[in-house]
């Protein structure tokens, strides 16, 4: 496989004036009090994935994929989106045997890949949202070693084998209780077996003299169905305290921002106040409200980026409890 090298553009930052403008723009039409106050829950997750499915599917990706593409410099939008399963494959090389689990494997785009790269190994993928599952077995009836279950990673007897593996592509956010969540995987993962993430992680020392880009992620979370944003230490923290050693890390954040601009691009159009073609009123009184915290996530979803708030980052551990 060809060694990834990844460029590196320096990360916007005069991002207030743009920011400051969007943030009033949604306080006027909006109240961003008001978006903050919902909170989430598991129903609201599957309500997002089920309304949103269709965005993805002919928008994001027509195979299956529902994370950000990493984009190699010269590599397009669907190559960056294989970058994950590039990268998980190597963790993959030296592991014990046993199964690979995925959670919240979406649509199995991933496991699509990893599958036919590991055909003597099975992998499971679990997602909470029923039409993600169902597509996934569509999408991945070819590959016999792959394996999907309906339900919840935490409350499910069915995942507590040992796995050799375990990854989570920007899924693992939604854990409202980090400790939980590691404490499991760290409990149902082989000796010498890994666990690997990619998500978007909070800063946790990010300066706070500026508002505006907290209240940007905050948005986003709520957009994106989510309680809050994990803290990267608060992880890496609690995985060392439960014999999780880190192996690896990158950060894929200036990767990751030319689809985040695309993304703002498109739903700035879409929620553009423009007094020729006021769409926000179709916005705001005729499209579910789960679909416009989508286009308020792409609205802003760059400037926490940007301004080093959030970090699109690969945490990979070994499981040394027992060395």
């Amino acid at each position: 496989m060809k060694e990834l090298t990844f460029f590196d553009p320096v990360l916007a930052p005069a991002y207030s004036p743009a920011l400051a403008e969007d943030l009033a723009w949604v306080e006027r039409y909006w109240g961003i009090t008001k978006l903050l106050s919902k909170t989430s829950n598991i129903q609201q997750v599957i309500r997002y994935y089920r309304w949103n499915q269709a965005l993805y599917r002919y928008f994001h990706s027509t195979e299956g994929a529902m994370h950000l593409p990493i984009r190699e410099e010269g590599v397009d939008h669907h190559e960056g989106l294989a970058v994950h399963s590039q990268l998980l494959s190597r963790f993959w090389q030296d592991l014990p045997p046993g199964p690979i689990l995925e959670i919240g494997c979406g649509m199995g785009y991933n496991l699509q890949r990893l599958a036919a790269q590991f055909p003597d190994r099975s992998f499971y993928g679990v997602d909470l949202v029923p039409t993600n599952i169902k597509k996934a077995r569509h999408l991945c009836q070819d590959f016999p070693n792959v394996h999907f279950i309906v339900g919840d990673f935490l409350a499910s007897d069915e995942l507590s084998q040992a796995w050799a593996g375990i990854f989570a592509v920007e899924s693992f956010c939604y854990f409202e209780k980090v400790g939980e969540a590691l404490a499991k995987i760290c409990s149902t993962l082989q000796a010498h077996g890994k666990f690997v993430l990619f998500d978007a992680l909070l800063n946790e020392h990010f300066p706070e003299h500026d508002a505006k880009p907290h209240i940007a992620a905050q948005l986003c979370a709520r957009g994106y169905a989510l309680e809050q944003w994990p803290g990267e230490q608060s992880i890496k923290d609690y995985a060392h305290s439960l014999g999780l050693s880190l192996m690896d890390e990158q950060d894929f954040s200036s990767q990751v921002l030319p689809n985040l601009i695309r993304f703002q691009e498109g739903s700035r159009r879409m929620l553009q106040k423009s007094r020729y073609y006021p769409a926000w009123l179709f916005t705001k009184y005729i499209l579910p409200s789960v679909m416009q915290g989508h286009l308020f996530a792409g609205l802003l979803g760059p400037y926490p980026v940007q301004a080093g708030l959030l970090r699109y980052k690969m945490l990979a551990f070994k499981n040394s409890r027992l060395e």
